[in-house]
């Protein structure tokens, strides 16, 4: 059973490791933006740099930032560190939610209670979800990508707290979803 100050101490240390951030996150904000509409305010689950964030500040939009560890932060903006799967009441309700290489690195027990959480607070969410093994854990000896599953599996395990998922886009490596309220 993993625990949260073990993943924390990971994540803090992965990104010590040059070229690890920041991650594709802000590669996905061109697909978001054809999704949401002026107004609508944004939870960023598993921020990492906020760099896509970011972006979506600058044009106007109402972000929070989730992350496990604020490690790998560079930008000043509205930050809650915590675990996906244990989310403290001060994450606020949004109209969406992004999460963007985060869903694979919880361990799979974990991926259950992080979804009923992030549904709790946002009414409809963008994932982009690696189907691989991580390459990067090898650097400081650990695995990061703790539940590698099928597309089919992370849209059942979605489907079970946002109806009518999406597939946005799919590739044998990376799934982008989309969970409407």
């Amino acid at each position: 059973m993993a625990d949260v100050q073990t993943e924390r101490s990971k994540y803090e240390r992965m990104h010590h490791v040059p070229g690890y951030s920041p991650g594709p996150g802000a590669s996905y904000v061109s697909t978001f933006l054809t999704l949401i509409k002026r107004g609508d305010t944004v939870v960023d689950f598993g921020c990492g740099s906020g760099d896509a964030a970011r972006l979506l500040v600058d044009l106007g939009y109402d972000v929070t930032l989730v992350d496990i560890t604020r490690a790998g932060l560079r930008h000043d903006l509205k930050f809650i560190a915590a675990s996906l799967h244990e989310l403290p009441a001060e994450v606020p309700k949004a109209t969406w939610g992004f999460c963007c290489d985060t869903m694979e690195h919880l361990p799979e027990e974990w991926v259950f209670p992080a979804l009923k959480g992030m549904r709790a607070r946002v009414d409809n969410i963008f994932f982009s979800i690696s189907g691989v093994p991580d390459g990067w854990g090898k650097k400081i000896g650990e695995t990061l990508h703790l539940t590698v599953k099928p597309c089919d599996w992370w849209v059942k395990e979605i489907n079970r707290h946002w109806s009518g998922v999406v597939r946005k886009n799919e590739s044998e490596c990376v799934f982008e979803l989309i969970g409407r309220a």
